[in-house]
């Protein structure tokens, strides 16, 4: 029950900051999580969830939230930029 609370947090607001800042879905149950959302995304949700079951902060979580989607981010513009074609005449 106290692994639960600490995932749910206060009225929802920490599954919900973990939602919002992964841009995934998480349902917790008795014994159980899922995660709705890209592969990337859900693994990154999935490594803060793991943080939160071990004892970390919350606020340690979302700066390691932060972190991994603004690396995430990072490779997603890249990878853009990677296959942008320039126009030939």
């Amino acid at each position: 029950a106290r692994v639960k609370a600490r995932i749910i947090g206060e009225h929802g607001k920490a599954r919900k900051t973990l939602e919002e800042m992964t841009g995934t879905y998480i349902s917790v149950k008795e014994s159980y999580v899922a995660i709705i959302g890209s592969y990337e995304h859900a693994n990154v949700a999935r490594e803060a969830i793991e943080m939160l079951i071990r004892g970390q902060r919350h606020s340690s979580v979302y700066r390691f939230l932060e972190r991994a989607m603004r690396e995430i981010k990072r490779r997603e513009t890249l990878e853009l930029w990677r296959s942008f074609k320039p126009l030939t005449k």
